[in-house]
């Protein structure tokens, strides 16, 4: 049996969690069964520009660049699909269990836009600036994914407990059960990516060195824009 879901991650810290009591119960249901294959598959692609938002779109977003006004943003959304194989077995006592014999994530960016605040479109020297900021974030991501998609996959088989059973009252329950056990560790592997990205992020390019240095670039002429200076 097949199924095929795609869902958009936003990225984010992941919580700890104990573990939930259908993890016992699929324990003394299901014996362990042979371990299926696994995958994660990136695929990258280069960013487009958008020039079109003000300072306030874009500090509404979140990230900040200088003081309290975002002069630019790196923008990112991650698209994860899940496809997989499984059979059906009788449990021991009542009921099914469901085992995955393939399972194939493939995470993709939905949206990857290099933002620079358009009020800067007079002024060639700043947007320069504030892109070349910009396009170091992104190739610090495109470092990031090349090193972590890596580990993630070949921590991927002990991630799904493989060869464990999903126990169900039916070979329908069985499989949604799987499923949502599927998608919490798609979307648990992305929160790690977000995780790391925060710190990679924030340790080495938006630094408070960073911030002194925006002030300096052409001539101090950020400091005399008063749609700026205002804020």
């Amino acid at each position: 049996m097949t199924r095929l879901w795609t869902i958009l991650v936003v990225l984010a810290l992941a919580g700890c969690a104990a573990r939930p009591p259908e993890r016992d119960r699929d324990d003394l249901a299901c014996p362990r069964g042979v371990a299926g294959t696994y995958a994660l598959v990136f695929t990258t692609r280069a960013p487009t520009s958008d020039d079109a938002k003000s300072f306030k779109d874009l500090s509404q977003q979140g990230e900040l660049g200088f003081g309290h006004v975002a002069l630019g943003l790196t923008e990112v959304n991650l698209a994860l699909a899940t496809h997989y194989t499984y059979s059906v077995a009788p449990a021991l006592a009542d009921g099914v269990c469901a085992y995955p014999s393939a399972v194939a994530y493939r995470l993709s960016f939905a949206d990857r836009v290099v933002h620079v605040a358009h009020e800067f479109a007079g002024e060639p020297c700043l947007r320069a600036a504030v892109l070349e900021h910009e396009m170091r974030h992104v190739a610090l991501d495109d470092r990031i994914f090349a090193a972590e998609i890596p580990r993630l996959n070949a921590g991927l088989a002990a991630r799904l407990d493989a060869g464990r059973g999903i126990w169900g009252r039916d070979a329908a329950e069985a499989d949604a059960a799987l499923r949502r056990r599927l998608q919490e560790a798609g979307a648990a592997m992305v929160a790690e990516l977000g995780a790391i990205r925060r710190v990679e992020h924030r340790q080495q390019i938006d630094t408070p060195e960073e911030q002194q240095r925006i002030r300096q670039v052409c001539g101090g002429r950020l400091l005399q824009l008063d749609t700026v200076a205002a804020r």
